[in-house]
């Protein structure tokens, strides 16, 4: 089973897709690049050890500014309609995928 940290991060990458570009996403979202760049490379947190994640204060804030409902951030979502949505069909894909 996938953590929330695992969902989250892996929206927030098709919204950066979304908005074209990692700096058009930190606009949007009132966010710096430094901020999104460690949610992305789950950089480790000095304090606490643990590498950095959205949490559920950021993640509705994502949500509110990229027009998702409440929620949103939080759930696995089916894949065809992601990638339709980022323009991408799964034929575009030069995956292979395992039974």
């Amino acid at each position: 089973m996938r953590t929330i940290e695992e969902i989250r991060l892996d929206n927030l990458l098709v919204l950066i897709t979304e908005q074209g570009s990692t700096n058009n996403f930190c606009e949007k979202i009132g966010k710096s690049y430094a901020q999104v760049n460690q949610w992305v490379n789950r950089s480790i947190d000095h304090k606490s050890k643990k590498p950095r994640s959205i949490n559920s204060l950021s993640a509705r804030n994502i949500e509110d500014k990229c027009n998702k409902p409440a929620g949103w951030m939080d759930n696995v979502h089916d894949e065809t309609s992601l990638f339709s949505k980022i323009g991408i069909t799964l034929d575009d894909m030069d995956v292979e995928m395992e039974l």
